[in-house]
């Protein structure tokens, strides 16, 4: 299946269920029969979208982090301010993806499958974070009465720094609740995102 097209409903019940069947068995164990069967299809079914098993994992886990990306921006979309927007934007994607239920088993089960997916292959999902990063705070921005000269190049930095909190969890700040990566993001994720925004 293409990446810029759309899934019908067998479709995204096929991503719902391998992405379940991941979080079940694990990257290693996972099989496209096991998606077959958590979705009640046949397992041709699955094949004629997806043709490769590592194919249809990947694009379940990037429909995934989508959606949570956009649930994260909408939550900040209802603030009223541009720091706060920042704040819980930073904080919501963090947080949500270090706490997924499929990241955490892959951390603690199989870290030698998923640590490339966070490096050497993380290209897809740091370019669709930077996206998702740069429109919003773009238009957190316009909405405060601010603009931001290279909002990419702002999401970069931020995504950069997230990421590298996802991989070296225990090298820097604690940050063991949620609350305290939003104290983090007010402390030192804030200033950067202020010192990039002026007045329109």
């Amino acid at each position: 299946m293409a990446d810029d097209q759309e899934p019908d409903r067998t479709g995204v019940a096929i991503l719902d269920a391998a992405l379940r069947v991941l979080v079940d068995f694990g990257v290693k164990r996972a099989t496209v029969e096991q998606v077959a069967k958590y979705a009640s299809v046949s397992h041709m079914t699955v094949y004629r979208r997806w043709p490769a098993k590592n194919e249809l994992l990947l694009t379940a886990v990037m429909t995934e982090f989508r959606r949570l990306f956009t649930d994260v921006y909408e939550e900040a979309s209802q603030l009223d301010s541009f720091d706060d927007k920042v704040v819980c934007g930073f904080t919501g994607i963090l947080w949500c993806v270090r706490s997924h239920p499929l990241m955490a088993r892959e951390l603690a089960t199989e870290p030698e499958v998923v640590l490339p997916f966070l490096t050497t292959a993380a290209g897809p999902s740091i370019d669709m974070a930077i996206a998702f990063g740069a429109e919003n705070m773009r238009r957190a921005a316009k909405a405060d009465g601010l603009t931001i000269a290279d909002p990419v190049a702002l999401a970069e930095v931020l995504v950069r720094i997230a990421h590298s909190l996802l991989l070296a969890p225990h090298s820097g700040p604690a940050l063991q609740s949620k609350a305290e990566v939003a104290e983090y993001a007010r402390r030192y994720i804030l200033p950067i995102t202020r010192s990039a925004a002026v007045p329109a």
